[in-house]
């Protein structure tokens, strides 16, 4: 953990729509792979609304990390306010952050990029000392203008296999007050408002 901290690394993120959060935090944060499984749909009831590139997810389908796909692990990011964020600017209000447990890159089989997971000349780590391989000066920087490579390392990820606990879920930041009112009512109903912090957090979005 003390490394962890040394980076200041308190929460890791996943972008989602809002009309994902119900089963997101019934089942927990599901790879690529088990959300869009057939089985997995019919099982949990699960209509998944995809933000991502398809271009993109077809290279991460077939790029290989220990032997697993992409599609296996559950994509967080370090920064959310990335190309990723502002290339879906426009779904702006039906976007929402969930703020996860740093704590996960301590788990086994988890993994760490200095870039975007899909880009050729991404290196990924499994060891916390190799944080400092990072540029954080980019990577925590408002604009990735220059250098040429820093649209790639603001989207640098933490990759978890297969699942993220719901426990893990720790926030939920979202750009309005009428976001707030819906959220508010799912974490009721799921009986989660002591468990989730909820905030608007204007300055993560564009």
């Amino acid at each position: 953990m003390q490394l962890i901290r040394q980076y200041n690394i308190d929460l890791l993120f996943h972008i989602t729509k809002l009309s994902n959060l119900r089963r997101i935090l019934e089942y927990g944060l599901l790879s690529h792979k088990k959300a869009h499984n057939k089985i997995n749909k019919h099982i949990f009831d699960l209509n998944v609304s995809d933000i991502s590139d398809a271009e993109v997810q077809e290279i991460r389908k077939d790029k290989l990390l220990n032997r697993k796909s992409l599609h296996e692990y559950v994509c967080l990011y370090l920064n959310p306010r990335n190309p990723m964020l502002f290339k879906r600017r426009q779904w702006q209000d039906e976007l929402i952050i969930l703020g996860i447990d740093s704590e996960l890159l301590l788990a086994e089989g988890v993994y760490f990029s200095d870039g975007n997971a899909a880009a050729y000349n991404t290196e990924f780590y499994n060891d916390l000392e190799s944080l400092a391989l990072i540029d954080w000066q980019i990577l925590l920087n408002d604009t990735w203008s220059d250098p040429p490579d820093a649209k790639r390392i603001k989207c640098a990820e933490v990759l978890i296999p297969f699942t993220v606990p719901k426990e893990k879920i720790k926030e939920i930041f979202c750009y309005n007050t009428k976001q707030v009112q819906i959220i508010g009512k799912i974490l009721e109903e799921l009986n989660e408002t002591e468990s989730i912090l909820l905030k608007i957090k204007e300055d993560l979005f564009f």
